[in-house]
């Protein structure tokens, strides 16, 4: 399934997508065959790819806050 050094930073944003979607429907699917220690496993690699996701959604949101914080972008000084 997984290969256990599994590192979610080496995925595009496209492909941690898909990966976290394919993990979804796995988790969906041991919890409904009962299957409690691989429901475990892919809890746990669920929140390893949830976590990159946060991190790059994080990185993403504070470059677009990057902004002037001095008041000279708002006045015109000539």
């Amino acid at each position: 399934m997984f290969h256990p050094t599994f590192e979610p930073k080496k995925l595009s944003d496209q492909d941690l997508e898909s990966k976290i979607n394919d993990v979804t429907l796995k988790i969906n699917q041991a919890k409904r065959m009962n299957h409690a220690e691989f429901y475990k496993q892919l809890l746990a690699i669920n929140n390893t790819l949830q976590m990159e996701k946060q991190e790059r959604q994080a990185k993403k949101a504070k470059e677009e806050n990057k902004t002037d914080t001095d008041l000279d972008g708002l006045i015109n000084v000539e």
